[in-house]
């Protein structure tokens, strides 16, 4: 009995811990038109995830700028990049959602020179770039590639996923621990 109302009181803080911020994986879906990146070819299927945590409880009705912006991911083909520290501090961004978190508005200008990045053919390419007209290439302008379609183009962009905080995490990883050990105590 102790151990399933201790359970219970960690549900309960998950729950309270709902109220936390959240990242919020937006996702741009596209194909390649055109390819000079090692590992794509056109026709190859593009996505790119953008996370953002505004601090809040909720992706509905924000207006995201690029300090929100925690990194994002690119994938294309055989080639993949991660940007840890995508924009600058004031560089142009501006993303929207609506009352339902729907994106209603994605532009922005390009990531940051210096961003902290890896790819899987680093060092012979870099994709230090990637602009808001969907396009991306490596820090000497070299092997530009283009997705079909702009990141403007909101009918491409939909919410993956909403990732908890790592404490929330531990919290209903702990819980659902306990409720194992409850059943296993029942049964035994």
């Amino acid at each position: 009995m102790f151990v399933r109302s201790i359970a219970a009181a960690a549900l309960a803080a998950c729950a309270a811990g709902a109220t936390q911020a959240a990242t919020y994986d937006y996702q741009f879906t596209s194909t390649i038109s055109s390819a000079s990146t090692p590992g794509i070819a056109a026709g190859d299927a593009f996505t790119l995830d953008m996370y953002l945590n505004n601090g809040g409880t909720t992706n509905a009705s924000q207006s995201w700028n690029g300090n929100q912006v925690t990194g994002f991911a690119i994938h294309a083909g055989s080639y993949s990049a991660t940007y840890s520290t995508p924009f600058e501090p004031g560089a142009y961004f501006d993303f929207q959602t609506d009352a339902t978190g729907k994106v209603t508005l994605a532009e922005f200008y390009g990531t940051d020179p210096s961003s902290t990045n890896s790819d899987n053919f680093t060092p012979s390419f870099t994709g230090d770039y990637v602009f808001g007209d969907a396009s991306f290439n490596d820090s000497l302008y070299r092997n530009n590639t283009v997705t079909a379609g702009g990141f403007t183009s909101v009918a491409n962009w939909s919410l993956v996923s909403s990732v908890p905080e790592p404490t929330q995490l531990a919290l209903m990883a702990s819980a659902l621990a306990l409720f194992g050990l409850a059943r296993r105590r029942q049964r035994g």
